[in-house]
């Protein structure tokens, strides 16, 4: 049977669809394709290629069998009864975005996305089945994740697997093009987290009283401010952004960064010295509201600092 095509957008949306038209089912839609807001439970009779947006989001499906195997746009497939992505497309170029209630397994996912991956805010508590490479962002907070075993090896854009449940960041992608976001968890300590990480690594979290397993070069800030850290020990050793440890239990700054190229923000903590401080910090050294109060003097002495000193 011959392929037949339709130019430009199909918008079924909101028309209470119980199933698809069946003469979609061997159509290339160069376009959109929109079946949102209805009461679909599979996606039998959809089209064979979409080659922009397939959004089948707020529907009851509870499977996905019958989708394109690939899309060359964003795939939208939010808020229906999925426990799984069991037949989700193999590739989708643009955004994919599963979130729901429902959600408790990644199983099915398509193997590479070309642009963010979004299953935050679901039921999940594991990572395996995601997806093996992601070009955008890769965001999966707030769920109940205790592992990130499973995770993509590689991510271009972010890594959000901040506000879960876990224990330990093993298992998690060991390169990260921006931002790594892994606060508000149980972590001890940050072993088994990125090798690299090109923006931010924002850490902050009660229990966390090690920072070791962190880069040993972050492109921009490291926050693991209002932590219960009594060292800085393991951290990175150059920052290309802020260093912010202020809030936490340190009574000296060894094992801190020997460059940072923004801010370093150690107020609040339990100083009793300054040891350990980095050799150059290019932009203002905060340490007020420490055991001991330190005088610029002091600061200077022992670090380059290209800003301004508050003590």
């Amino acid at each position: 049977m011959s392929k037949k095509y339709i130019k430009g957008e199909v918008n079924l949306s909101r028309i209470n669809l119980m199933q698809l038209p069946d003469f979609l089912s061997n159509v290339k839609i160069q376009g959109d394709f929109v079946c949102s807001d209805n009461h679909l439970s599979n996606l039998v009779n959809a089209p064979s290629e979409v080659e922009g947006v397939f959004d089948c989001s707020n529907n009851k499906l509870k499977s996905l069998e019958g989708a394109p195997e690939r899309i060359r746009g964003d795939f939208n497939c939010q808020s229906n009864r999925l426990r799984t992505l069991e037949g989700a497309p193999k590739e989708v170029e643009g955004i994919f975005t599963c979130t729901s209630e429902s959600l408790v397994s990644l199983k099915g996912s398509p193997l590479r996305v070309g642009g963010d991956f979004n299953c935050y805010t679901s039921r999940l508590t594991t990572l395996e089945g995601a997806p093996e490479r992601v070009d955008g962002h890769f965001i999966c907070y707030e769920n109940q994740l205790t592992s990130l075993a499973g995770a993509p090896r590689e991510v271009k854009g972010d890594f959000q697997c901040q506000r879960n449940k876990l224990t330990s960041l093993t298992g998690s992608p060991q390169t990260v093009g921006d931002n790594f976001l892994c606060y508000d968890n149980n972590l001890k300590s940050l072993e088994g987290g990125p090798k690299t990480v090109g923006k931010a690594y924002i850490c902050g979290d009660e229990t966390l009283v090690s920072l070791k397993g962190a880069p040993e070069i972050v492109g921009g800030n490291f926050i693991c401010n209002q932590s219960s850290l009594t060292t800085l020990e393991g951290g990175p050793k150059r920052v290309g952004g802020n260093f912010n440890c202020f809030g936490c239990k340190l009574t000296s700054l060894v094992g801190a960064p020997e460059y940072v190229e923004g801010d370093f923000n150690c107020f609040i903590n339990k100083l009793t010295t300054l040891e350990g401080a980095p050799r150059v910090v290019k932009g203002n050294f905060a340490c007020g509201n420490n055991a001991v109060r330190f005088t610029e003097e002091e600061v200077r002495a022992v670090c380059k600092v290209g800003g301004d000193v508050e003590v």
